[in-house]
């Protein structure tokens, strides 16, 4: 007689080891992307520091570019260490806290110009230059920093057990929920009345972004209906992003994008090209300083055609 439930038995085996054999390969391929990651990090940084070396102010002594160099080698540290971790935690929380020293403290010293010692970043200076104590300070806090959070990542974070929040189990509940965060938001930006409210903006300022990280994790899901898709990207973001950028501060537009950011690398693990070109492309910066008038005289014609265009008293 025919065993039908060894049949049974075999194919469930079979889905088993096809699973886990997809898993593998994932995890392969995941782990050359890293790969491949690192090796176009560490290219870029090398090139990036050839060049601004080979084309540094000459007001810039040689001590100054190479702390400035060296902050900013420092702070990617972690970010090597991150695509090099086996065990890699879901948030790339310190690489983003180097990535924010290297481009408000290492790289703007470059950015001096001759006559206009000022400098862009955390040392915005006026009329005068930074000094290599500010420099070699930031070095040596940021190597501080590093040596502290890789102790207590071997020997502190380990003993702590890690806690998972309860699951929502209605679709419906979280939809609204998130949607009335939103709503809070858009009125306590949009209306006066709100925003007087004591205390209001800390609460709102942390639940926009929850509410913004819900809806990207639900709609890389498939989860949220394309009605409700189309009312988040053509009104409450446009209606987000517009005083970001009005308020002429690109902290607030970089904060939510570095948020979102954190996000799309938790859900698909791949570096979202989009949202860092829109972050790569600045806008021309319009400058406030006047032009100078100069007081020689415009020389005058001969012929008596030419109209002479004399400036009015």
């Amino acid at each position: 007689m025919y065993n039908y439930h060894s049949e049974s038995a075999g194919d469930f085996n079979n889905s088993q080891n096809y699973y886990q054999v997809a898993l593998i390969q994932a995890k392969i391929k995941q782990e050359r992307y890293f790969r491949a990651l690192r090796s176009l990090l560490f290219f870029i940084l090398t090139a990036g520091s050839i060049y601004l070396w080979g084309n540094r102010p000459e007001i810039l002594s040689v001590d100054k570019a190479l702390l400035a160099l060296g902050i900013t080698w420092i702070a990617f540290i972690p970010t090597f260490q991150y695509l090099s971790d086996l065990n890699r935690p879901p948030m790339p929380f310190l690489p983003l806290v180097g990535l924010f020293y290297a481009t408000s403290f290492g790289l703007p010293v470059f950015s001096i110009k001759e006559g206009n010692e000022q400098v862009l970043g955390r040392f915005a200076l006026i009329n005068e230059n930074v000094t290599e104590e500010a420099l070699s300070l930031t070095l040596l806090g940021l190597i501080g920093m590093n040596i502290a959070f890789f102790i207590s990542k071997s020997y502190v974070w380990r003993n702590i057990k890690p806690f998972k929040l309860p699951q929502i189990n209605s679709l419906k509940k979280l939809l609204i929920a998130t949607w009335l965060l939103l709503l809070l938001r858009l009125s306590y930006v949009y209306l006066p009345f709100v925003n007087k409210i004591p205390s209001l903006n800390m609460f709102i300022l942390g639940a926009t972004y929850v509410a913004y990280g819900i809806f990207y994790v639900l709609w890389h899901r498939g989860l949220i209906p394309k009605n409700q898709t189309r009312l988040l990207i053509f009104v409450f973001i446009p209606l987000e992003i517009i005083p970001r950028i009005a308020s002429g501060l690109l902290a607030e537009v970089m904060t939510l994008c570095l948020f979102i950011f954190n996000i799309m690398w938790h859900e698909s693990k791949k570096i979202p090209v989009v949202l860092i070109t829109v972050l790569v492309a600045k806008p021309k910066t319009i400058s406030a300083k006047p032009k100078t008038i100069s007081a020689k005289p415009k020389t005058i014609s001969a012929n008596p055609e030419t109209k002479y265009l004399g400036t009015s008293t």
